[in-house]
């Protein structure tokens, strides 16, 4: 239980300044109560007309008589004024409370998602690659409310438990061999019913959690893929994948909610019951019914207020059970996140801030890398050496697994090496990588596009007022989109749909290229990019590429050798290693030698 509350500590970050200002406020609402409460009783014996010697045991009103020498009917008017004014400070004080810790915990949750994101944005891409997009999505959306959550139950809890004493003290004072007697039954209850609960809680807690994430994975799932499930008639596979998570989930919370909310109405029978039977014995004993009513009065009135108070911390025991396992996930990325960002604070890469670091050449020495967990730890990329010089055109070709794509991964910065180095000029890649990828455009197989306008696909993350128009314009001109674009109705302004899905397939390579543009890059690395165009649209794109020759430096990653024949140099990867280089002619030539 320490580790969970320092888990949640961790979680808060920031927040926890907050706290003791929000406990102040509960502490301040709890004497609020027990003076609210603390007047039931006398002012129910001033009502009687009753001058009883239970008056003199309640704590605030034990000497009222000599205090205030007005006759009765003024003491009820006095009382009463008294009453409806502390009550309505306690309503301002309850509206006061809620808003405050609304707003803790509505600043709560956009920090923890916020600072999710940021790590998942800024996660170390091996790891990314090991990541299921649907657990991350769940732990964003879902887990991180689920603790908000719990961190709102935990300060009712406080709360509860404030007020609870401070009742417990009223009630003291007016009966302890009631209040005693009470107590015991109350927490007897409390704790069979914890008992019996608190595993199935947990488990709940589970149960919701993977449904969720099977929810978001069917979604997302069928959603990319819904043009092959419909031709394969595969809708209600998928939308039963959906339909069972989103029941399992259901029934989870059923179940969780049911054992939250029933422990209130459990505790209001129990305190009925005792009422009831302590009247029925003091009629039974042949007690006058004025020496035992104030008393009646004040523990019925503290049933009604401990009810809630009773649930809320019932309930915020159950909720720190349910929750744990999201609280844990969210205290591990988290933390992961916060440890990474200390490593880079004293990363090597501040070393060379004072270099001239404009790109001349980028240098592979001696790479090798295997994936973390690969059978025998085999290289995906084996003792890799190349030297890519500035405005050069650079064509890499290889099978499916060749280490294509490892190659490329370690080229942006995403993976980094096992053994030898990568060299932007002479300094290591590492250490440059942000100046490295401010140079780099990246134009994959499929493009990356957001649910927008051209304009701001081509200007991609750049805020309204600092898009610069006329770059737009010529960027679409460079990449021959321009005569399509002024051809639509809203021009620039044009929604393209989800991932592009209102353009053909060369219109989103075109976007991507004129992206390069807009942003100026002097590096285009090229990953399969054309290997899904037909043949006409491939040679369109090839030819604006060999219009950039010698003016850009051109990386094209492809299987087909036809596809880097306008290269200056070629290199041929097979099981990770480079089998071949030299020009396309000299590439074809020692391929047919081999033959």
């Amino acid at each position: 239980m320490i580790k969970f509350f320092s888990e949640i500590l961790y979680i808060l970050g920031d927040h926890r300044k907050k706290v003791p200002y929000v406990i102040f406020l509960f502490l301040l609402l709890s004497v609020l109560d027990l003076l609210s409460l603390g007047l039931i009783a006398p002012y129910v014996a001033l009502l009687m007309d009753n001058e009883m010697p239970v008056l003199e045991n309640i704590v605030f009103f034990d000497q009222y008589d000599n205090i205030f020498f007005i006759d009765t009917e003024n003491k009820i008017v006095f009382f009463s004024i008294v009453l409806i004014t502390i009550f309505l400070i306690k309503v301002c004080m309850i509206y006061y409370v809620n808003r405050s810790i609304y707003l803790f915990c509505n600043g709560f949750l956009v920090q923890t998602r916020a600072q999710l994101m940021m790590y998942y944005q800024y996660m170390p891409y091996s790891e990314f690659l090991e990541r299921n997009s649907a657990d991350v999505m769940n732990n964003i959306i879902v887990l991180a409310s689920k603790t908000n959550t719990l961190v709102l139950a935990l300060l009712r809890m406080i709360s509860d438990i404030m007020t609870g004493v401070a009742i417990v003290l009223l009630l003291f004072f007016t009966d302890p061999i009631m209040l005693i007697l009470l107590l015991s039954l109350l927490l007897t209850i409390a704790w069979v019913y914890d008992t019996f609960f608190k595993n199935k809680i947990f488990d709940y807690g589970k149960i919701e959690d993977k449904a969720g994430k099977e929810v978001f994975k069917g979604v997302r799932e069928s959603l990319d893929g819904l043009r092959d499930i419909r031709i394969f008639g595969k809708e209600k596979y998928f939308f039963n994948i959906v339909k069972n998570g989103v029941i399992k989930g259901v029934e989870g919370n059923l179940k969780s909610n049911l054992i939250q909310v029933m422990p209130r109405y459990i505790f209001e029978f129990f305190m009925l019951s005792f009422i009831i039977l302590f009247v029925i014995i003091n009629i039974y004993l042949n007690r006058s019914i004025d020496n035992f009513l104030p008393v009646v009065a004040v523990f019925a009135i503290a049933s009604i207020r401990i009810m809630p108070v009773l649930s809320g911390i019932s309930n915020g025991l159950l909720a720190v059970r349910g929750s744990k396992y999201a609280v844990h996930k969210i205290y591990k990325d988290l933390s992961g996140k916060n440890s990474r960002e200390k490593n880079q604070s004293i990363s090597p890469q501040k070393k060379y801030d004072g270099i001239d670091k404009s790109f001349c050449y980028l240098e592979f020495d001696h790479v090798s890398f295997s994936y973390d967990g690969c059978e025998n730890q085999k290289y995906a990329l084996n003792d890799v050496s190349m030297k890519i010089h500035k405005n050069e055109t650079i064509g890499i070709i290889g099978e499916s697994g060749s280490g294509k794509t490892t190659l490329l991964n370690i080229m942006l910065g995403l993976l980094c090496p096992k053994n030898g180095c990568v060299y932007y000029n002479d300094i290591p890649l590492d250490s440059v990588i942000n100046k490295w990828r401010e140079k780099v455009a990246y134009l994959p197989q499929q493009v990356f596009l957001i649910d927008d306008t051209l304009r701001r696909n081509i200007a991609l993350g750049e805020h309204e007022n600092d898009i610069i128009e006329s770059r737009v314009l010529n960027a679409l001109k460079k990449a021959k989109l321009f005569d399509y674009t002024m051809s639509l109705a809203d021009g620039i302004n044009t929604y393209i749909g989800e991932s592009g899905v209102r353009l053909s397939g060369g219109q989103r390579q075109r976007i991507a290229l004129a992206r390069s543009f807009y942003f100026e890059r002097d590096v285009l690395i090229m990953d399969e990019a054309t290997s899904a165009l037909d043949n006409e649209t491939e040679e369109e794109i090839i030819e604006e590429i060999r219009c950039m020759r010698h003016k850009k430096t051109v990386i094209i990653i492809a299987h087909r050798l036809s596809t880097v024949r306008h290269c200056d140099r070629i290199y041929k990867m097979k099981e990770g290693k480079i089998v071949d280089t030299g020009s396309y002619k000299e590439v074809v030539q020692n391929a047919n030698n081999k033959l």
